[in-house]
């Protein structure tokens, strides 16, 4: 397997450890942490060039919970990317095929997302330029339950 797909399932990966915002207490027993438009966000395509190009132009100046609300933005558009990821690395660890043939759905798979590789590359080290977005960069437990709410699984 060529090195690079590693680099793809890295980034993919990425946004689990580094997708986070800051730590807040827990939402009151019985109430819930999302409301029904934010559910209904998970559900629609999401631009990553969009969010990347708002995060150079505006991102200097969002507050901890706007950076939350763009790496959830961030998180819906690599859910796909994301999804197919998961389905390849456990085929490849659990011995899912020839090796040939995985190589070369590995490669595709390079191919089919080395531009949102690059753009949530881009978008991450934009975050960690700014106090507050290096905030919700770095809270990893608020990653996960993100990735866990929008039913992406996490390839750490």
């Amino acid at each position: 397997m060529k090195k690079s797909i590693w680099m793809v399932l890295a980034m993919a990966g990425m946004l689990t450890s580094t997708a986070c915002g800051n730590k807040t207490a827990a939402p009151a027993e019985g109430v819930e942490s999302t409301t029904v438009a934010e559910k209904e966000d998970a559900n629609k395509e999401v631009s990553l060039a969009d969010i990347v190009a708002k995060a150079k132009a505006e991102g200097a100046n969002w507050s901890v919970d706007e950076w939350k609300a763009q790496f959830r933005q961030v998180a819906i558009a690599i859910k796909p990317m994301a999804i197919e990821m998961d389905a390849f690395f456990k085929k490849f660890t659990e011995g899912g095929g020839k090796a040939e043939d995985l190589e070369k759905e590995g490669n595709e798979l390079e191919k089919k997302y080395a531009d949102l590789n690059k753009l949530l590359d881009e978008f991450n080290t934009i975050a960690k330029e700014t106090a507050n977005g290096k905030t919700v960069a770095e809270d990893q437990k608020w990653g996960e339950e993100l990735f866990k709410e929008l039913g992406i699984p996490s390839l750490n």
